[in-house]
């Protein structure tokens, strides 16, 4: 049995001394036996097969979870477009689009730019008309129960936007 000292440095730049190595996959073999014999063919055990390292001494690769098979699929090309759109609507790529029909994970289609721009307009109207018709409950009870009854059309239509 061989062992073998690992002295490494640390960031500081100091020596530290680590546990020893062991190395028992050593194969001695005599010069008259080599000599003797063109080829060698070693038997062992489970327990005493050689290990396989990587270079630089790292451990083994994990698989990654990469998405490599292919899957084809036949359609028309009305139904390709049809995809294409809707995957473009809810910001997805067609495959992973696709994945999510099939495994019928809910999609949401994302807000257009018009939906946005609606949405930013009616949510200043409806700030708007909350403080005009906070100010005007004092002085006009009629119009502020008007401008309340419109704020909550505004808000219901707001609602109905980002669902």
């Amino acid at each position: 049995m061989r062992t073998k000292t690992n002295i490494n440095t640390n960031k500081k730049g100091v020596l530290i001394e680590r546990k020893a190595i062991e190395n028992d996959n050593i194969l001695k073999l005599s010069s008259d036996f080599l000599s003797e014999n063109d080829s060698i063919t070693p038997e062992l055990d489970k327990k005493e097969s050689l290990k396989t390292t990587l270079p630089n001494n790292s451990k083994k690769k994990r698989k990654s979870k990469r998405k490599t098979k292919y899957v084809k699929l036949y359609c028309t090309v009305y139904e390709k477009k049809l995809l294409k759109l809707r995957a473009k609507q809810s910001r997805l790529s067609l495959s992973e689009f696709t994945r999510r029909a099939v495994f019928k994970v809910q999609i949401k289609q994302r807000m257009t730019d018009q939906h946005i721009r609606a949405y930013k307009a009616l949510v200043q109207f409806y700030n708007d008309f909350k403080t005009r018709g906070s100010n005007a409950h004092d002085s006009d009870p009629e119009l502020a129960k008007e401008v309340n009854q419109l704020t909550k059309e505004i808000k219901s239509l707001v609602q109905t936007i980002i669902k």
